[in-house]
């Protein structure tokens, strides 16, 4: 019996050592766009479409959505952007006769980033799709055989399928896909610092034998765009949180520096 458990020892032991221990490690990583690291206070300028089809009674939903999005962007607990107020902006601008055109030369931008008190002034243009609905095939199985079950389920007047066969059902499908340019113009500088083309898509799918089912509005589906393209930009414009897998290793075989060794050491 100690022979027994000495070799169980001595296999978990050889096992164990031939496994690499890893370590699980969270770190915040900056944003993607170097140029939007150092930013902290937003001004939302603009958010305009040049939609003119179905989408154009629900555009101004927009921008309180994109400047929601702004607003709850979280980093360590912490909201990570300061938004500048609209009805501040909305007054400025009035006041100032300046334009809310995405086009700012140096001068104009530096005066109403420090009238509002704004690091980058942003600026954005979306559009959305035409409302696509189409049709298409999917299989259902249904019973072509059934027997009485046994016992209690059978006097109960239950009945059990032998038999399956597949059936072709026409479904309908509705889809939408938006584009978002954000475009970001520093204060400091009078420069575009950031500018990127995002697009995403939404669809919803109802087949006949869905009963409970309902196809998705258009406004909803262009909504869901939206917050795809929201998910993109997060990693670009903030930090963001990262879990980093470590493998540890007994010694090291790399041509690393000296200067690197002592560190890890």
């Amino acid at each position: 019996m100690k022979n027994i458990l000495f070799f169980l020892t001595l296999f978990v032991f050889i096992t164990g050592c031939k496994s690499t221990p890893a370590a699980k490690k969270s770190v915040v990583m900056p944003a993607k766009i170097a140029s939007m690291q150092a930013a902290k206070t937003l001004a939302v300028i603009t958010v305009e479409s040049a939609n003119r089809n179905w989408y154009r009674n629900s555009v101004s939903n927009v921008q309180p959505k994109f400047e929601s999005f702004l607003t709850n962007i979280n980093v360590n607990g912490k909201n990570h952007f300061n938004l500048v107020d609209r009805t501040s902006i909305d007054r400025v601008i009035k006041e100032q006769r300046i334009s809310s055109s995405d086009n700012f030369d140096e001068d104009t931008a530096a005066k109403l980033g420090n009238l509002v008190g704004a690091d980058i002034l942003v600026t954005a243009h979306f559009l959305v799709s035409d409302l696509e609905t189409s049709t298409y095939k999917d299989y259902e199985r249904y019973c072509v055989k059934e027997r009485k079950s046994g016992g209690l389920m059978g006097k109960l007047g239950g009945t059990k399928c032998e038999e399956y066969r597949d059936r072709t059902i026409h479904c309908k499908k509705r889809s939408v896909t938006v584009e978002f340019t954000p475009k970001g113009t520093s204060v400091e500088t009078g420069s575009i610092v950031y500018a990127k083309n995002y697009k995403a898509g939404s669809e919803s799918k109802r087949c006949p034998n869905q009963k409970n089912k309902t196809l998705k509005s258009g406004v909803t589906l262009v909504s869901e765009s939206f917050d795809n393209i929201f998910r993109q930009m997060r990693r670009d414009i903030a930090p963001y949180g990262l879990m980093l897998e470590l493998h540890l290793i007994e010694g090291d075989k790399s041509k690393m520096p000296a200067i690197a060794k002592q560190k890890l050491a």
